[in-house]
């Protein structure tokens, strides 16, 4: 398994990756086209002879209250179904922490979505870290029928440089 940044040419498979795996908001291919050409220093494709694997979308927070300096906020994250239950998605989040050395990670999770509430509470277990989880948006704040959003927040890291 590869893992490096994604480029532009990546947008379309990411786009592909996310809407076959279900379970995440499918956004539009341009979302993932701007992600690859704006934050690729804050997301990472994991990649094998067949193709993309899993991906994490991500960017830095800029100021807001609220949040402390050097948060990086996970988009969406996707793990093809065919290499689910193997740590990818640990491992992709561990390379981003590597190559970004952010104090903070923090990603929104509906209740349902049980895998990824487990993927982000088992990676803070793991690295040690404390994980705090609040309530985000409530399901009245989505003009769909979408779920509400509970907000997960996971550090602080202890710094690579040191």
């Amino acid at each position: 398994m590869r893992f490096r940044p994604p480029v532009v040419a990546d947008g379309g498979a990411i786009w592909s990756l996310v809407k076959r795996g279900g379970g995440l908001d499918v956004n539009s291919p341009y979302a993932y086209l701007m992600a690859c050409q704006n934050w690729s220093d804050t997301c990472v494709v994991a990649e094998d002879d067949d193709g993309l694997a899993g991906i994490v979308v991500g960017y830095r927070l800029a100021d807001r209250p609220g949040t402390l300096p050097d948060t990086l906020f996970v988009w969406q994250i996707a793990i093809a179904p065919e290499h689910r239950g193997r740590g990818l998605g640990k491992a992709l989040l561990a390379w981003l922490i590597r190559s970004n050395e952010p104090a903070w990670l923090e990603t929104t999770i509906t209740s349902s979505n049980l895998a990824s509430r487990a993927l982000f509470s088992g990676f803070a277990r793991d690295g040690k870290v404390k994980l705090s989880i609040t309530p985000w948006l409530s399901a009245d704040s989505f003009p769909d029928q979408h779920e509400g959003e509970d907000l997960f927040r996971i550090g602080p890291f202890p710094s690579q440089k040191e």
